[in-house]
């Protein structure tokens, strides 16, 4: 996702602003700077948190799995010493959420992203990230019906400032499960937010079409051109 502009706005790169108090840069013996596996994870999550990962070639890809199992050798660290930390959790659903694009086998299953973001939102039943994080990754694999339960939770735990990237993938999910109207009423709220986005302005009209005594759209997914922020639907 850009910085997930749109499609994860304000969700990821929130938490992976928390990210950084997890305790794992280990003194390092030498002036070398030690690791910083919050940055890892950021770096990591510009590169494969949407699908198709952002890749040019072979050595591209070398290097981001490199990095991701730098980050998850920092992570299961943590996550030993600490196995019912929240945010440990939180890292650990993004990490591989990212394996997952990159079609790694140790990350080939959807579920292991969804249980990690279970486990912190068991860990912090108040809070909204967990929830909003399952729920826009859930989007991404098709499991349209789970995604929008999870992200409608998130709406209901979420501060007024965390609403908008939520409001945002609700008006996918909405035109995703094919309920035009809703999919008119949230993507109304969401252009406020995001008035140039062009995957809503796509939503709102074909919505509209629809409710006007049009036909459904043949393609519910949106093609990749038209969401820059990487809001398309990984094939299975």
């Amino acid at each position: 996702m850009p910085r997930l502009d749109g499609f994860g706005t304000g969700g990821p790169l929130s938490f992976l602003a928390l990210v950084g108090l997890l305790m794992l840069a280990a003194p390092a013996p030498t002036p070398t700077p030690a690791p910083d596996p919050a940055a890892d994870l950021n770096r990591l999550f510009e590169i494969a948190g949407a699908y198709p990962p952002r890749l040019t070639g072979p050595a591209d890809r070398a290097r981001a799995e490199a990095l991701w199992f730098r980050v998850r050798s920092a992570l299961e660290s943590a996550s030993a010493g600490r196995p019912n930390d929240y945010r440990t959790h939180l890292a650990l659903g993004l990490l591989y959420r990212c394996g997952y694009n990159l079609d790694l086998k140790e990350a080939t299953s959807s579920d292991l992203v969804v249980r990690h973001f279970k486990a912190a939102s068991v860990l912090e039943p108040l809070k909204s990230e967990p929830h909003y994080e399952s729920g826009e990754f859930l989007l991404t694999t098709g499991r349209f019906e789970e995604g929008k339960r999870e992200l409608d939770l998130a709406l209901s735990l979420a501060t007024d400032a965390d609403k908008p990237p939520i409001i945002h993938n609700l008006c996918f999910a909405a035109y995703y499960l094919k309920d035009f109207r809703q999919a008119v009423t949230v993507c109304t709220q969401a252009l406020a937010f995001a008035p140039d986005h062009p995957g809503l302005k796509i939503i709102l009209e074909r919505s509209q079409a629809v409710l006007g005594g049009g036909p459904p759209p043949e393609t519910i997914v949106i093609p990749a051109e038209d969401v820059p922020d990487g809001k398309i639907i990984r094939p299975q």
